[in-house]
């Protein structure tokens, strides 16, 4: 999650929206020595945005903006400060269920 969000806000920090599946073709992005999937992606996004550290663009395409919020933390080098942080991490480091229904967060 703090990866993606370091991402974007080094990709459109002035809060320009931006496809985050360009994140998945960033060179060099591993969890756990693992490739980060668009599963995790997705959780990401989910838990960024309830959070309110990034902002959906209703678009055709997927398209997400940091928030103020969002731009805050990233130049804080914090993470986000609530109990769900872990709940967030687990969740994107997880597999899936199929089929899915809403993001768990």
């Amino acid at each position: 999650m703090d990866a993606f969000r370091r991402w974007l806000f080094d990709t459109a920090g002035n809060q320009q929206p931006v496809g985050p599946a360009l994140f998945l073709a960033a060179p060099g992005l591993y969890f756990a020595g693992s490739d980060i999937s668009g599963d995790d992606l997705y959780e990401t996004l989910a838990c960024l945005a309830e959070h309110k550290l990034i902002e959906r663009i209703d678009t055709d395409l997927a398209m997400v903006a940091i928030t103020p919020r969002g731009v805050s933390r990233a130049l804080s080098g914090g993470g986000e400060p609530t109990p769900s942080k872990q709940a967030c991490r687990t969740a994107s480091t997880s597999p899936a269920p199929a089929p899915r229904t809403a993001p768990a967060c």
